[in-house]
């Protein structure tokens, strides 16, 4: 089995976002997954995913996910939006 990882960044990314993340001093929703926890702004949050622009289409202070797939997959995905660059296995 390889080692190998695979950097992914999002094409819109914008960088001077990342001070913002884990904890936005802005953030207007707080998202609990399994056991970390992210304060982040819902209108950021809308631009980037369909998913999001659904969910907060109704008042929402917390959103609790409840999925099956480990903790970092889905904190790599808010990483992306906050301009990140992540690094996943190849595999």
């Amino acid at each position: 089995m390889s080692d190998e990882k695979v950097k992914i960044r999002l094409p819109n990314a914008r960088e001077k976002l990342q001070s913002l993340f884990p904890e936005d001093n802005r953030g207007d929703v707080r998202i609990v997954f399994g056991k970390k926890s992210f304060k982040l702004q819902k209108a950021f949050l809308r631009l980037e995913s369909g998913y999001f622009k659904r969910t907060f289409a109704q008042p929402t202070e917390v959103l609790e996910i409840k999925q099956d797939f480990p903790e970092n997959s889905f904190a790599n995905v808010l990483k992306c939006f906050y301009g990140f660059t992540i690094e996943v296995p190849r595999s």
